[in-house]
This record gives C-alpha cells, structure tokens and sequence, in this order.
C-alpha cells in the first residue's frame, strides 16, 4: 500500500526541498502511530473486560474488522517515522541531492499526506473514555467505531491508489471465468449455513488475479473483496469467529448485479 512512496523516501540522498515536508510527515506518523497504537490496546483491553461480565461475547469480530491496523499500517508508519526523521537530518547536514523533485513525486507526496491528514481527522481522543458515565461496552463502541472507520478510509485509499489509472468499464458476463462463477453460484452450504468453496492453490492464484481485474474495472455490478485485502498473495488463516476448524480465506462477491455473497474459500490438493 506504501510501497511506491517508501521506495521514493527511502534514499541515501534526499531532496533539500522536502525538508519541511519530511519535519511535517513526521509529526503527523508519528502522532497517528502512537494514537491508533493507544486505541488498538485500548480495544484490545475492552474485550477482554467484557469477556469476563458478558457470557457469549467474543469481540473476535472486532480484532478481525481492523485487523489491517496491526498487521500493516502501524509497521508503516513506524517505518515512515523513521525515513523522515532520518531525511530531516540528512539535509540538516546538507547532504542532498541537486537535481530538482519530479512533477511525479510531487503528486505521491501530496496524496500520502493528504490521506495521512484524513486519518487523522478520524481519530478519537483516548481521554474521551475516560468519561466515567460511559460503560465498557459503550467505550468498545467507540474504539471500534473509531478503528473501523480509518480500516474503511484506508482500503479506498488502497483502491484508488491501485485502479487510479484503470478507465471504468462494464464487466461483461461472458469474461467471468467458469471457476469464479461456480464460487459465486455454486458453493457448498455447511449445516451451520456458511457458504464454502473448495480450491487448488492455483485456483486462488487466478482468483486473485480475476479479482484485480474485474474491481479495475470499476463497475458497479461486480465487485470482489479479500477479508485482507491489503495483502498482496492472500494466504489461508483459522476464523475463531466462524465455527469453521480448517485455515481458510474469507471473500465477498458481488457479480452479475446480484446481491453479495460471502464465501470461504479452502485449499484442496492439486
């Protein structure tokens, strides 16, 4: 998701007029690390508090739904801390580079810190829960609410970074391939009522790839989402939320204009 701008500010040499610019991106990564940080261990904390006064609550959902937070963007802000500290000082020092920024670098600083700004006007106070009227389920509700959002801001982000340059599209009905209509018509149906569909690890690899193409497409009769949508090779994982024992991948497809539908996907042999 950082990959393109980190690889940019990730130079020996940076650029001298970017040293405001570096001073700014690390106030507000930094600020946005630490917070979202506080909230995800507040989060964490919550749960386990209404695990112990509420039977038959789990809060596995909650860890899942922002599950995004831990596993990606907290590693990268942490690693834009420290570049543009590490930037900061470089030109401090008056080692940087001479030739002037490209018209192209320009826009990916602006958008990364546009949406860094944007996260940041979603964040919530930690202090606000200290508010003694407010429960702890009322508290998780917040934290949750909070988290979900930036989850939501980041993964349309996400989606507008990868399909910027994609003209929309309609998806015509002849270049669903047979394997991904059979996921979406015809899945399996599990006792409990959970849509289940069984493939090679090929198959997930043109699942994967069919995915990209079709939400490159923009239209808005056909959309495919990966419950971890922000990995670049989906790998199978066990649900504690769902009653399913073997590791599966959790996606939600909507195709043909129909309504969605949720389907785990799990690994058979070749």
């Amino acid at each position: 998701m950082f990959s393109k701008f980190l690889n940019m500010i990730d130079k020996n040499v940076p650029y001298k007029e970017l040293q405001t610019f570096y001073s700014e991106l690390n106030v507000i990564s930094s600020k946005l690390h630490d917070e979202i940080k506080v909230l995800r261990e507040i989060q964490h904390a919550l749960i386990q508090s209404n695990l112990k006064k509420s039977k038959g609550f789990s809060g596995a959902l909650s860890i899942e739904k922002t599950a995004f937070l831990e596993e990606h963007l907290l590693p990268k802000l942490k690693r834009i801390v420290f570049l543009s500290e590490r930037n900061f000082l470089l030109i401090e020092r008056d080692v940087h580079r001479a030739e002037p920024l490209g018209p192209d670098e320009i826009v990916e600083m602006n958008k990364i810190m546009n949406y860094l700004k944007l996260l940041e006007s979603h964040l919530i106070k930690a202090e606000r829960l200290k508010d003694k009227q407010l429960g702890d389920r009322e508290k998780l509700n917040i934290v949750d609410s909070c988290l979900r959002e930036i989850t939501e801001l980041s993964r349309k982000f996400y989606e507008e970074q990868r399909y910027a340059k994609d003209l929309m599209k309609k998806v015509l009905e002849r270049e669903i391939s047979p394997l991904l209509q059979n996921l979406y018509l015809k899945p399996e149906v599990s006792a409990q009522g959970l849509h289940i569909f069984r493939v090679t690890e090929k198959e997930l690899r043109e699942i994967e790839a069919e995915s990209h193409r079709i939400n490159s497409c923009r239209d808005p009769n056909y959309r495919i989402v990966w419950r971890r949508w922000w990995r670049d090779i989906q790998v199978p994982e066990i649900d504690k939320k769902t009653s399913m024992k073997d590791p599966h991948l959790d996606i939600t497809l909507k195709l043909f204009g129909q309504q969605k539908k949720d389907v785990h996907l799990i690994l058979k042999a070749a």
